[in-house]
C-alpha cells in the first residue's frame, strides 16, 4: 500500500515539473511553436512622411517678395506734370501762359544767323517749354532745340529768346536759350520779310499763341515788340499794338531781347 502511494506521488511530481517548465519556456524557432507578434510600437524613428502639421519654426529662407520700396533711380522719363513752384518741377505750358512778345524779322546782318523770337512767361510759375515747336501756316515747322540742358525752362514772368544761331558774336549780340534751323522750304523755320505767321505749339500739340503780320510790318535793323499793356495771346493779335524796339544791340541792330519791351504809342 505504501509503495503504491509513492509511485503515484512520483508520477504527479514529474507531471507538474514538466507542466511548469513548458509554461515558462520561451518558444524558439526550433521548437516548432509559433511565436507571438510584437504589436508594441517601435522606438525606431519612422521614415514615413508625417501628415500632422509641424509646430517647429521653419529655418528655410522666405520666398515671399519684399514689400519695401525700391530706391533705385528710374531711367524712364516722368509723365507727371509739375506744379511749377521750382525749376526742378516746372509745369507744362497751356494756352494763356506764354505770349509771342518780340520778333527780329529783318536784321541788317545775315538773316540765317540773326533772326529770333522772344517768348514771355505771363505766370508766376516755372514753365517747361522743352519740345516747343515753331511753325507758320505753311511748310515751316521745327522743334526748338535747347542751347544747354534746362535752357528751355522759363522762369516766372521771364523771357526766353529762340534764335537761328546760338553764338552771341554771330547772331547780333543776343543771349539765346533755344535754337531753330533757319530754312524756309520745309523742315525748318524762318521769318519772311513781307508776310508770315508765327505759331507756338507745345510738346503735346496745344497752340499756345499765334501772331500774323503783313507786308511793311518789319523795318530793317529793328525788332518789333508788342506793347507791354497788350502782351497776351489775344492782345498781341493786333499789329497796331506792336512797334519798333529801340534798345541797342552790340552788333548795331535795335531790340530788347530778354527785357521789357518799349511802350508803343
Amino acid at each position: 500500500m505504501i509503495k503504491r502511494w509513492c509511485v503515484v506521488f512520483l508520477l504527479c511530481a514529474a507531471y507538474s515539473e514538466t507542466r511548469f517548465f513548458s509554461v515558462r519556456e520561451k518558444p524558439t524557432s526550433d521548437s516548432g511553436i509559433e511565436t507571438e507578434v510584437d504589436n508594441n510600437p517601435s522606438d525606431e524613428p519612422s521614415t514615413e512622411p508625417s501628415t500632422e502639421p509641424s509646430t517647429e519654426p521653419s529655418i528655410e529662407p522666405a520666398t515671399e517678395p519684399a514689400t519695401e520700396p525700391s530706391f533705385e533711380p528710374s531711367n524712364e522719363p516722368s509723365t507727371e506734370q509739375g506744379i511749377g513752384e521750382t525749376p526742378d518741377d516746372p509745369m507744362m505750358a497751356g494756352y494763356g501762359d506764354v505770349v509771342i512778345n518780340e520778333l527780329m524779322i529783318n536784321p541788317t546782318s545775315d538773316e540765317a544767323l540773326s533772326e529770333w523770337v522772344e517768348i514771355k512767361n505771363l505766370t508766376n510759375l516755372w514753365i517747361d517749354l522743352r519740345g516747343l515747336r515753331l511753325q507758320d501756316n505753311g511748310v515751316d515747322s521745327y522743334e526748338v532745340e535747347e542751347v544747354f540742358a534746362g535752357s528751355m525752362i522759363l522762369e516766372p514772368n521771364g523771357y526766353l529768346v529762340i534764335c537761328s544761331e546760338a553764338d552771341f558774336w554771330s547772331n547780333g549780340g543776343v543771349d539765346c536759350f533755344g535754337t531753330f534751323l533757319y530754312q524756309t522750304f520745309g523742315g525748318g523755320f524762318g521769318l519772311s520779310n513781307t508776310e508770315d505767321e508765327v505759331i507756338l505749339r507745345s510738346v503735346d500739340n496745344v497752340m499756345l499763341d499765334r501772331f500774323d503780320y503783313t507786308a511793311g510790318f518789319a523795318p530793317e535793323g529793328s525788332s518789333m515788340g508788342v506793347s507791354p499793356n497788350f502782351a497776351t495771346p489775344s492782345g498781341n493779335d493786333n499789329p497796331n499794338e506792336w512797334c519798333e524796339q529801340f534798345g541797342f544791340l552790340p552788333m548795331g541792330d535795335n531790340g530788347t531781347p530778354n527785357a521789357t519791351n518799349s511802350i508803343c504809342f
